[in-house]
């Protein structure tokens, strides 16, 4: 008999645990509000980084292009820049300057901002931009959809192993 009561107490006391747990997990969500646009992006760093860069005019370098998805894996791309002509190592990625993946990254930041990617649609993205400080270049770029199925909610890339080419 006294076996059954602390049993029951016990279950009692995880079933109470086990409620308490579940509460909070449901008070700690962050509610997102789903009829918002919202693209998170830091564009006055972004345009002081790629003036920067411009100015620094820099035409002969090499560096490593990484990117990863869960659509699309893991991809590399060792990158020579010669006389501002991008030539890469891997045939299956096309190869960019630094002011050419500074150029794609204004172009979606600015279809963006202006809302014509969204189609009317609301949704919620971050656009990060993590920046070498010495030469100036986005050394990680990430890209998140936020509410989006698996295998569909973002992609980032990194740029590595930044030389230049005397």
């Amino acid at each position: 008999m006294l076996f059954l009561i602390k049993t029951m107490l016990i279950m009692r006391t995880n079933c109470i645990l086990i409620m308490i747990t579940f509460l909070s997990l449901i008070s700690c969500d962050k509610e997102e509000n789903l009829n918002e646009y919202i693209f998170e992006f830091d564009e006055p760093t972004f345009r002081q980084e790629k003036t920067a860069w411009e100015n620094a005019n820099y035409q002969n370098y090499s560096y490593t292009f990484s990117r990863e998805s869960s659509s699309f894996g893991y991809e590399e791309n060792n990158i020579t820049v010669i006389n501002g002509i991008a030539v890469g190592d891997n045939e299956d990625m096309d190869a960019y300057t630094i002011s050419e993946i500074y150029n794609n990254c204004e172009n979606i930041a600015n279809s963006y901002l202006s809302g014509s990617m969204n189609n009317g649609a609301p949704f919620h993205i971050s656009y990060y931009l993590k920046y070498n400080k010495e030469y100036h270049i986005p050394t990680r770029i990430s890209f998140t959809q936020y509410n989006m199925p698996p295998g569909g909610g973002g992609h980032s890339s990194e740029i590595s192993n930044f030389k230049v080419i005397e």
